[in-house]
């Protein structure tokens, strides 16, 4: 038999006969969690009636009623003398069941828990939500698109009222406006093709900080940014050609440098290749702060001072960014707001409210400046 066996199914199963839900339910709800978790999939076959009645010490009857409400939501096939099959799980299909009955709580898609940009994130959600009595799951990808929509799948199988999905693009899936409210499905940091958005300025933040360092005399100005086309790394390289290209510099492919991540150690290996060019540049813009540490300590530990030989503009003002050596120069976006907004934003949608503006975008007009620019050197 091709796909999983009975047992290696049955294996995730428990019902309590005491628990509020019915056995009928709890059969069904559990089959419905494998499924969006991707335990069960498409051409999978279910244990026989018999197998799962005998397992669970359930009369067959209840297996039977639990196997035909998967049928009737669309998981299932159930065919005459033949085990039920798994069907494709399309959860934009059961948002609309799954939803029926609000229960004050809502998923958070983001790629890291540990990046202090998300923890800011978070913080204005939080405050939003708790005024509301609402729970929040949070889930994190690691930067994986696959994984966030799997997230997604399982936070609509758990009855959630409504999600947040940040800095992913769920464009690939949410394919019309019907499909963004049959669950409200709000994106931050990220621009959506269908229903509603939050976003930063991030190309006016590109601009500032890349027009400081013009101000400050700077001519060999290279970017270094993440290496996946997201909209928000695109916006933030508009900005920066932006600002040359005001000042009557050139765009040069050779000074945009690509790192694998956000963390110091893709900063350190992005300085290697800056170290190598034969005309190195005199200031560095980078797209996040994290990045921007790795890249400082790199530049220290080559013997290349900062910003006395190379100046370092970074985005995103992190606690951290005021005690690194030298402190780092950075644009502040609201980030706090953006989780206030989206929060807000997605109890409107849940609540039946039309929000009163469909896509926001929050400037980012702060340059904190610190001393890796060049300013207030001792």
């Amino acid at each position: 038999m091709l796909g999983k066996s009975s047992d290696e199914i049955m294996r995730f199963f428990t019902v309590n006969p005491r628990a509020e839900h019915s056995l009928i339910l709890q059969i069904k709800m559990q089959i419905t969690w494998m499924i969006a978790s991707q335990k069960l999939v498409e051409g999978d076959v279910l244990p026989s009636m018999r197998e799962l009645a005998r397992y669970l010490n359930v009369n067959m009857h209840t297996v039977r009623a639990a196997y035909n409400r998967l049928e009737a939501e669309g998981l299932v096939e159930i065919r005459p003398r033949a085990r039920a099959r798994v069907l494709r799980y399309d959860p934009l299909r059961f948002a609309s069941q799954a939803g029926r009955i609000r229960n004050h709580t809502i998923g958070i898609i983001l790629p890291s828990i540990s990046n202090p940009f998300y923890q800011s994130f978070l913080k204005g959600v939080q405050s939003v939500a708790e005024k509301n009595n609402t729970l929040t799951f949070i889930c994190s990808t690691y930067d994986d698109e696959t994984l966030a929509w799997r997230y997604y799948a399982q936070l609509v199988a758990s009855g959630v009222d409504g999600a947040i999905s940040v800095s992913h693009d769920m464009s690939g899936f949410i394919q019309s406006e019907e499909d963004a409210l049959k669950i409200p499905l709000i994106s931050a940091d990220s621009p959506a093709n269908f229903g509603y958005s939050v976003e930063l300025d991030h190309e006016n933040s590109g601009f500032l900080a890349t027009k400081h360092l013009i101000q400050h005399g700077y001519r060999r100005i290279a970017l270094v940014r993440y290496t996946v086309d997201t909209p928000a790394v695109q916006s933030i390289q508009r900005g920066y050609e932006a600002a040359l290209q005001q000042a009557g510099l050139h765009v040069l492919s050779e000074r945009i440098f690509n790192a694998n991540g956000f963390d110091r150690v893709c900063g350190e290996v992005a300085v290697q290749d800056i170290l190598n060019l034969a005309e190195r540049p005199d200031a560095v813009f980078v797209i996040a702060d994290q990045l921007a540490i790795g890249v400082i300590q790199a530049f220290q530990n080559a013997g290349v001072l900062v910003p006395q030989q190379i100046a370092v503009v970074s985005f995103n003002n992190i606690p951290e960014a005021a005690f690194t050596n030298p402190p780092l120069t950075s644009v502040a976006p609201p980030t706090e707001q953006l989780g206030e907004t989206a929060m807000s934003m997605l109890n409107d949608l849940i609540a039946g409210r039309i929000f009163k503006q469909k896509h926001v975008v929050l400037p980012c007009t702060e340059l904190v400046i610190r001393q890796s620019c060049g300013c207030d050197l001792p």
